[in-house]
């Protein structure tokens, strides 16, 4: 695995945390007013679109999953951040890329 692959997982990871949180407002009463359904439709969109035209972000950059579907997921999840998360994810692939710093790391 690539230098570059294992900075994508650790933004992935961190946007999937901030995802998760931002779900729900806490102390919210009842508790169904403190969902917000905006988001929790766009991460539905999102995952319609990735699974529908089968975009798999990861296995275009490279990754090999073990788990069936999970690239087609995480794209869509990424799909519901927006366009600008895409793009500049996109881009900070391929600048790591061009400067040289992305080198193979051992298994």
């Amino acid at each position: 695995m690539a230098i570059e692959q294992i900075v994508v997982l650790a933004l992935l990871g961190e946007s999937i945390v901030n995802l998760g949180m931002s779900i729900y407002v806490k102390g919210s009463t009842p508790w169904y007013l403190g969902i917000q359904w905006k988001l929790l439709v766009a991460i539905i969109i999102g995952e319609i679109v990735a699974f529908g035209f089968g975009a798999d972000l990861f296995l275009a950059l490279g990754f090999e999953s073990t788990t069936p579907y999970l690239g087609l997921a995480l794209t869509g999840l990424m799909i519901s951040r927006g366009s600008n998360f895409i793009h500049d994810l996109i881009k900070f692939v391929q600048n790591l890329k061009d400067s040289g710093f992305a080198t193979p790391v051992n298994k």
